[in-house]
């Protein structure tokens, strides 16, 4: 227990995992403020930490998961762009 955001917020981050995280207030200002300082994957804000949809990125920081999930951030994580060529026979160059 602690009082005070700045008590409230180095209690929340003294934390090795960061996976997902949930601020209750009937200020909604104040709370966002705090969730942009909160060091977690996700913040929740009047909601339960377990919320999942498939559509939306999920992942930790710190120590917590392996990288996002779901949604197209799927793929930045699990994959590397590359640029393969293939030269089909001989190239004409003009000079």
């Amino acid at each position: 227990r602690a009082e005070g955001d700045e008590a409230l917020l180095h209690l929340a981050n003294d934390s090795e995992f960061g996976l997902s995280s949930a601020i209750f207030s009937r200020d909604t200002s104040r709370a966002l403020a705090l969730a942009q300082r909160v060091e977690s994957g996700i913040c929740h804000i009047n909601g339960p930490t377990v919320h999942d949809e498939a559509q939306m990125p999920f992942g930790g920081v710190k120590a917590s998961g392996y990288g996002s999930f779901g949604s197209r951030t799927a793929i930045d994580q699990f994959t590397q762009l590359r640029w393969v060529t293939l030269q089909n026979g001989p190239r004409h160059y003009p000079i």
